[in-house]
């Protein structure tokens, strides 16, 4: 089943990577556990972060897709029976 897609991009908040990369951003930096312009992958590991991230996943899918259901089954369990 496929119901659309979201960019990584977008998600992040990055209007042009060549731009972002160019200015000395970084998305993530693992040394230092956090991005170099940007935050969104800071705290890499951290469960309450990677918890907004996933809802920041799921409220810009809702936002271009509002005809789809919140909440759609995690990758492989499509073909599960």
């Amino acid at each position: 089943m496929q119901v659309g897609e979201i960019s990584i991009d977008e998600l992040e908040g990055i209007d042009r990577y060549s731009g972002f990369t160019q200015a000395g951003g970084r998305e993530y930096d693992p040394e230092k556990d956090h991005g170099d312009g940007m935050s969104f992958w800071d705290g890499k590991l951290d469960p309450e972060r990677c918890a907004w991230r996933v809802n920041q996943a799921r409220y810009l899918f809702q936002r271009h897709y509002p005809d789809q259901p919140w909440d759609l089954p995690a990758p492989g369990e499509c073909n599960e029976s």
